[in-house]
């Protein structure tokens, strides 16, 4: 693992943190290292792949959690349309930006919301 990561995981362990959100971008052993070093809850984010890799990561035990940002934003009853098979609509970047301004999320398309803090690896 990249010494940057390993010196970030061992600072972070004594935090005693609820999970880690990790914006997954392609190095496949690095987040096989960060799995096996972080113990806590793994929240892994693979941005553009779909539903499928991503189950596959829970499945697998690479991750305990999936976020899907973008797919969400585009299909806010992302649940019930995986739950029942249906299509997912594609995220259109013109109406859902995101905007981060003094602690909030905002989007073109729905209404102010508060952020959570959390550690996020890119």
């Amino acid at each position: 693992m990249d010494d940057l990561y390993s010196v970030l995981l061992r600072a972070l362990s004594p935090l005693g943190l609820a999970y880690l959100n990790v914006v997954h971008g392609g190095n496949e052993d690095l987040i096989d290292a960060i799995r096996r070093d972080w113990e806590s809850p793994l929240l892994l984010n693979r941005r553009g792949a779909d539903l499928e890799t991503r189950i596959h990561d829970v499945e697998s035990g690479l991750a305990d959690v999936i976020t899907v940002g973008t797919q969400t934003l585009a299909n806010p009853d992302l649940v019930e349309r995986i739950k029942n098979g249906s299509p997912l609509n594609e995220p259109d970047r013109t109406t859902s930006t995101v905007v981060m301004s003094e602690g909030t999320l905002t989007t073109r398309r729905w209404r102010r919301f508060d952020t959570l803090r959390t550690v996020i690896i890119h």
